[in-house]
C-alpha cells in the first residue's frame, strides 16, 4: 500500500527542500530572461543522492530548488514522496527564501 505526504506551501518565491550544503545564489535576477519567459516555475537545481550502507540498508537524499514566478506556479509548490512500509521517512526539511535570495522561514 503506497502512502503520500503532501505539504503545500504558502506564497514563497524560492522554495528549497533539504538543506542546502553549499551556499547558491538563489536571487530570482539571476535567472536568465531566457528562462523567465512565458514560465511559471524554474528548477534552479536538483541533487539526488543515494547512499548504499549495506545490503539491506540505503540512505536516499534529494535536494532542490524551485522558483515560483507567478501564482500559477503554485501549483508546482507541493512537495509529494511516496512510501510504503519497506521505507522509512526520517525528516523532511524545507526553506522559503524571497527573491533577493535571503532565507524568510524553514519548514
Amino acid at each position: 500500500m503506497n502512502r503520500s505526504i503532501t505539504i503545500l506551501l504558502s506564497l514563497g518565491i524560492v522554495v528549497v527542500f533539504c538543506g542546502l550544503k553549499s551556499e547558491k545564489d538563489l536571487a530570482v535576477d539571476k535567472i536568465p530572461d531566457g528562462l523567465r519567459k512565458n514560465a511559471n516555475v524554474v528548477l534552479r537545481y536538483s541533487d539526488i543522492i543515494l547512499e548504499v550502507h549495506s545490503q539491506k540498508k540505503a540512505t536516499y537524499s534529494e535536494e532542490y530548488a524551485i522558483t515560483i514566478l507567478n501564482e500559477r506556479g503554485l501549483r508546482d509548490s507541493y512537495f509529494v514522496k511516496y512510501y510504503d512500509n519497506a521505507d522509512k521517512i526520517q525528516r523532511i526539511k524545507g526553506t522559503i527564501y524571497d527573491k533577493y535570495g535571503n532565507k524568510v522561514r524553514k519548514l
